[in-house]
């Protein structure tokens, strides 16, 4: 019975022990010397065990570098680190936020660029310096436009470097306007990065005329 035992374990798996390490796989090959164990497999894997967060919990004094793959909750595998459970990235090289527990990101990790106390982190992922130096910054622009000659509502971009949109803008007008002449009907934005957009509803007395707009963004 044990010479029929012993067969079928040699069959399916082969243990081979060389200098204290030890090799499981079908083939015979040698455990690699820098592992104390040397799995090898084609067809197949290594499962870890497997249990809930609660079962998780209720290891009684954990190994530093115990691993087990959790089933509910956040499901994946779970180191403990000495100190508690932390998750090990699943599925890629991206950042799962709802495996963060405790501690902190490293701020050069949020985006492009140099993290540090003379810039902020822009909607667009990047770190970028503050066109004033920090605190708030009064950027300005400014355009001449060629005034439409009918009632038409057109569009001009007006180049503010260093504006974003949602900064508050100010439009001056840069041409002299005659007193009790009738000026021209405009709002503006920051429609996109270091630009803002002037909209006319109405050139005023101002019909064809060339025209100059000044825009002061408050960033």
């Amino acid at each position: 019975m044990k010479k029929l035992l012993l067969s079928c374990v040699f069959i399916f798996c082969t243990y081979i022990s060389n200098a204290q390490s030890l090799a499981v796989n079908g083939t015979g090959v040698a455990a690699d010397a820098s592992a104390i164990l040397d799995v090898q497999s084609t067809s197949k894997g290594l499962l870890a065990p497997r249990m809930t967060a609660a079962q998780k919990a209720l290891i009684a004094s954990p190994a530093t570098g115990l691993t087990i793959y959790q089933t509910d909750g956040s499901t994946g595998f779970y180191t403990y680190n000495g100190t508690g459970w932390i998750a090990l990235l699943n599925g890629g090289s991206t950042l799962d936020a709802s495996k963060l527990t405790t501690g902190t990101v490293p701020t050069a990790r949020l985006g492009s660029g140099t993290a540090d106390g003379t810039t902020y982190l822009r909607g667009d992922g990047t770190w970028s310096a503050p066109a004033g130096g920090g605190g708030v910054s009064i950027l300005t622009g400014s355009g001449t436009f060629t005034l439409p000659t009918t009632y038409t509502s057109p569009q001009y971009n007006i180049t503010v470097v260093g504006a974003l949109v949602g900064d508050a803008v100010i439009i001056n007008l840069g041409t002299e306007v005659p007193l009790g002449s009738y000026p021209p009907i405009f709002s503006a934005a920051v429609t996109a990065d270091d630009t803002v957009t002037l909209y006319l509803y109405d050139a005023g007395g101002f019909f064809g005329e060339s025209f100059t707009f000044k825009a002061t963004v408050i960033h």
